[in-house]
């Protein structure tokens, strides 16, 4: 899946998702933990494009730990990732996040591999269904 995204000088190509996330995130001082749902909507094995129901103000720090809790065989997919942009979106009242993801282990690697194929591999379905 190593396609680089001319449009955009990502390395992989980011596929669209509607995926539920947990994030889990320090407050301003550091001192306690504040965890909230949020959306995947673009995925790629180096990063993501995220939805948080928080206005952007309200998060302080550049790094997010994100789990996807996910259907058997995944279970869950759990890793941190560094907040590269944040914009709040009026129109769904919520931020906004380009997260580019910090190294994740093989299994990880490999789980992530797993769902965006079968989300393209669906994607192309749909698509050959409407022609």
């Amino acid at each position: 899946m190593k396609k680089k995204d001319q449009a955009n000088g990502r390395i992989e190509e980011r596929v669209y998702v509607d995926l539920p996330v947990t994030f889990t995130y320090e407050d301003e001082k550091g001192i306690r933990k504040i965890c909230t749902q949020g959306r995947i909507q673009d995925i790629s094995l180096n990063g993501m494009r995220v939805e948080l129901p928080l206005s952007s103000e309200l998060i302080e720090r550049n790094r997010l730990d994100f789990k996807l809790d996910l259907p058997n065989p995944f279970v869950e997919i759990k890793g941190h990732g560094k907040i590269q942009w944040k914009r709040w979106n009026d129109e769904k009242n919520c931020t906004t996040c380009g997260l580019k993801l910090e190294p994740m282990t093989l299994k990880q690697l490999t789980d992530m591999d797993i769902i965006i194929s079968e989300v393209m591999e669906d994607a192309k379905s749909n698509n050959g269904q409407a022609k």
